[in-house]
């Protein structure tokens, strides 16, 4: 009877903290797809912790199959399967259709406006990107723009920064060995917030 009550306990405990790293993992989702990113120790983090709140919510559905398996359960064997399985494929996938390689993150202030720039360089499946957010404490970042040039806003050295008026307007070579490819990325400032004009 004892046996059971631990066994009963842990399961409980397992579904429990399951649920929590799920619940956190759709969080981590919800707040990515809505434009907002963390900023930690100059790294932009936010799909990382989706994807360690699903590792998480996977080893522990991992550990409930093999009490399951010890105490010789086989009904919740297959339900947890069912539910494992292409929850596990779909975190996967996912992750992989979501992570990006970041290989530069600058905060750039100016005295104009008490909002600060983080332009954030990287790779993903879809090729080079810059993205450009706006922070007032520089953890929390809203998404502003993105464009598709990692070399466009890379280094401070690679574009030209004008401030006028309520603007930053951010004039770039669109490929590196072309003097002819300038493009302009113009941020108009409006009650505290940046958008892409």
């Amino acid at each position: 009877m004892h046996n059971k009550n631990n066994t009963k306990k842990a399961i409980i405990i397992s579904q429990i903290l399951g649920c929590l790293f799920l619940a956190c993992a759709f969080l981590c989702m919800v707040y990515s797809k809505q434009g907002y990113e963390l900023l930690v120790f100059g790294k932009t983090i936010i799909l990382d912790l989706h994807f360690a709140f699903s590792l998480g919510f996977i080893l522990t559905e991992i550990i409930l199959v093999i009490i399951l398996v010890k105490k010789g359960i086989k009904p919740l064997i297959l339900l947890t399967y069912l539910v494992l399985i292409p929850l596990t494929l779909f975190s996967l996938y996912s992750w992989a259709a979501l992570s990006s390689t970041t290989t530069a993150v600058k905060i750039y202030e100016y005295p104009e406006f008490d909002t600060a720039i983080v332009i954030e360089n990287g790779d993903d499946l879809m090729g080079d990107y810059a993205h450009i957010y706006e922070t007032k404490n520089k953890i929390l970042l809203k998404d502003v723009a993105c464009i598709g040039n990692a070399l466009a806003l890379e280094d401070k050295t690679l574009f030209d920064i004008k401030v006028e008026g309520n603007e930053i307007i951010y004039t770039y070579n669109e490929y590196e060995s072309d003097e002819h490819s300038k493009q302009q990325l113009v941020l108009v400032y409006s009650d505290g917030h940046f958008e892409e004009k």
